[in-house]
């Protein structure tokens, strides 16, 4: 999508592609440790009324302001249903105005209907029609205090059968199922369903924007107003995420990790991942801190209640709240929420974790998923991989749903049922190209805002016109040291240009994984694809190395070899990948060495690059020493030809005779064909 935005004079031309990982399919997966309601003073989770009756269904179309027409995206319909309660109208009319004139801007369809009256049953009544136009539809957004339906049933986890009952939004998304209320029996209800049969797979996709019954964020207009400000500003490119993913799984669900960060993975890359899973390293504490670091995306497993979440710490013996004041108080500057959270999207409970997040009237939140009970998005691929391919959140939702409901069909009602989508479902993870934006910088000089993945080669372009662009390099080649680079472009004189802000792939490819050692292994002290023991045949550890959070040239974790302290002498660390003979290639990382408080020494320290075989047999190895590295980041270097019969280039960092004290570090490793 090309988009010319005009500001102070000028235009910004951007460009967005995409290029991501495709995860491959896996067999029948075992159900993860369900989330459990832990609420901090004892209290049971409540059961649910039976809907108020609103009477009969009073809806108006809307007719939208002249200039609100899409231009078609690459979707089987780009319609969208925008339902609106008449009291939120009544307060944020302006704001929902040019809110559907941006869906129009992205290639939707949008509808406006004003809601006054009338059942859960005549709201869906009302989109199947629409999805059985010639036009059909997307998805619909629910804005205000819109019906519901509960749905009850008894499950078993593995304890016994207990009864639940929650608000369950699939009941939009399905529009040819049928739903039945055949169990009257206490604890049964009349009033709630609790059968749904024919068809299962969802037709559309329904996100909601509940504001009425969050308190200690604002008053309904006030938040909606501010909602859509945000959702406006992020569409523009103004409100610009760093590319860069939290993922925290507590006890429960450690073993989850390795699967959880490959999935990621494939959007944000490994070394942009922040992944923390050892049990004393999950705590409450811990992740409040993490709220006000730049993510994109906040993945969260954690057991929790309506109005937060909470961590087991000190062998399990305590268990420590994160509350939804705590993210009111932080305003993470992350805007995608995954809440694998017992209850903690259940929209009927006033100031609700999902609810609050999303409705943060700061610069955080744009969009949560969760669950209304117990269960929670499990087989997540199925949710990311749309995502990566570029589809809306709400598109993504309903092709996660359809795949696990297909594959897991038992497992369905008690795990999934309850899933919902708090704000705009039409939004997108921001691209793995830059997304841009310009401003006026010093004496009206054009200043580029652009997201980035810190350590990438970045350049801005620069040309008069769009019409034959004569492009030409604005800003030189750079790495970009932060998420979110500005270059102020000094030169131009012209009353008018247009910039594209490009990420250079023409260097020589990273042949090592989790580069920055971000991604943990079996534990939070290793490193994924450096660890044999946990099924890794291309990369290893040995003797005190470990992975640390001590200081980081980039990101959050980094490599060390430790001095005799740690019980060993020696240490070190390896990674390989396919290689060529004849070809050169080169080994590279950032290294730092204690030498103030804790002076670090050892007989041998060295990096290495060696060249083996098919059968791992070695052929050649060069090396360079690190004895003159000190407490300041240092990058060295050493290259060689790979030699006749090479198959694969190895990365080796080697320490033995290590001092008492010390440690040395390392970060930003490279093995790479030079080109």
């Amino acid at each position: 999508m090309r988009r010319s935005i005009p500001c102070c004079g000028r235009f910004l031309w951007l460009s967005a592609g995409l290029g991501f990982l495709f995860l491959a399919l896996a067999g029948f997966a075992q159900a993860p440790a369900v989330t459990r309601w832990m609420d901090p003073q004892g209290q049971p989770r409540r059961l649910h009324s039976v809907p108020a009756d609103r009477g009969s269904l009073v809806l108006s179309k809307i007719r939208l302001p002249d200039g609100i027409r899409a231009v078609p995206r690459a979707a089987a319909t780009n319609r969208v249903c925008v339902i609106v309660h008449s009291n939120a109208l009544a307060g944020a009319g302006a704001a929902i105005t040019n809110f559907l004139a941006d869906l129009a801007a992205d290639g939707y369809d949008p509808l406006l209907s004003v809601y006054s009256g009338g059942s859960a049953e005549d709201l869906r009544a009302y989109l199947a029609a629409l999805y059985a136009e010639p036009a059909s539809l997307n998805g619909a957004i629910l804005i205000g205090d819109l019906p519901h339906i509960v749905y009850e049933m008894v499950q078993d986890w593995g304890w016994g059968e207990e009864f639940e009952d929650f608000a369950c939004d699939i009941f939009y998304m399905d529009l040819d199922g049928t739903w039945a209320d055949t169990n009257q029996t206490s604890p049964f209800a009349a009033g709630k369903y609790d059968t749904r049969g024919d068809n299962l797979d969802l037709e559309i996709w329904v996100s909601r924007l509940k504001a009425d019954n969050l308190p200690a964020a604002g008053t309904e207009s006030n938040l909606l107003n501010a909602y859509f400000g945000k959702d406006r500003r992020y569409r523009a490119s103004q409100l610009q995420p760093a590319r860069r993913a939290l993922l925290y799984n507590d006890d429960d669900w450690s073993d989850l990790m390795p699967d959880d960060a490959e999935t990621i993975g494939g959007i944000f890359g490994d070394d942009h991942l922040r992944v923390v899973r050892d049990a004393e390293s999950t705590r409450a504490d811990d992740y409040i801190g993490h709220l006000t670091n730049a993510y994109e995306l906040m993945f969260v497993r954690s057991h929790g209640y309506s109005h937060g979440h909470g961590f087991y710490e000190d062998g399990r013996t305590n268990f420590n709240y994160v509350y939804t004041s705590n993210y009111l108080v932080r305003s993470p500057p992350a805007l995608f929420y995954s809440f694998y959270v017992c209850s903690g999207c259940d929209y009927t409970d006033s100031n609700c974790l999902g609810g609050l997040v999303v409705h943060n009237t700061n610069e955080s939140g744009l969009v949560a998923w969760g669950s209304t009970k117990t269960g929670g998005i499990w087989e997540d691929r199925y949710l990311y991989e749309p995502l990566a391919l570029g589809q809306s959140v709400g598109e993504a939702f309903v092709a996660w749903f359809n795949a696990v409901q297909a594959y897991y069909p038992s497992y369905a009602p008690r795990w999934w049922y309850g899933m919902v989508v708090f704000g705009d479902g039409t939004l997108r993870f921001s691209s793995s190209q830059p997304v841009a934006s310009v401003g006026a910088g010093a004496e009206n000089h054009p200043e580029i805002r652009f997201n980035a993945l810190q350590g990438s080669r970045y350049e801005v372009r620069r040309a008069g016109a769009l019409v034959a662009p004569a492009w030409t390099n604005a800003s030189g080649e750079f790495v970009a040291s932060n998420y979110a680079p500005v270059f102020v472009d000094g030169e131009l004189a012209e009353p008018a240009a247009f910039y594209a802000v490009a990420r250079l792939e023409n260097g020589p490819s990273n042949l090592l994984a989790n580069a920055s050692f971000e991604v943990s292994g079996s534990s939070d002290s290793r490193a994924r694809h450096w660890e044999a023991a946990a099924g890794e045949s291309h990369g290893d550890y040995w003797g005190s190395a470990a992975r640390v959070d001590w200081r980081c040239h980039q990101g959050a974790s980094a490599a060390a070899v430790r001095g005799a302290w740690s019980g060993n002498d020696y240490g070190g660390w390896w990674q390989e990948g396919a290689a060529q003979a004849g070809r050169s290639y080169q080994a590279s990382a950032w290294f730092w060495a204690d030498h103030v408080e804790n002076t670090w020494t050892a007989a041998v320290q060295e990096l290495k690059l060696e060249f083996y075989d098919g059968s791992f047999g070695l052929l050649d190895s060069s090396g360079i020493g690190l004895d003159d590295v000190e407490e300041t980041w240092t990058q060295k270097t050493v290259q060689a030809t790979a030699p006749a019969g090479t198959a694969w280039a190895r990365f080796v960092v080697n320490v033995s005779g290590a001092s008492a004290s010390g440690a040395l570090q390392f970060d930003q490793a490279v093995l790479a064909q030079e080109p």
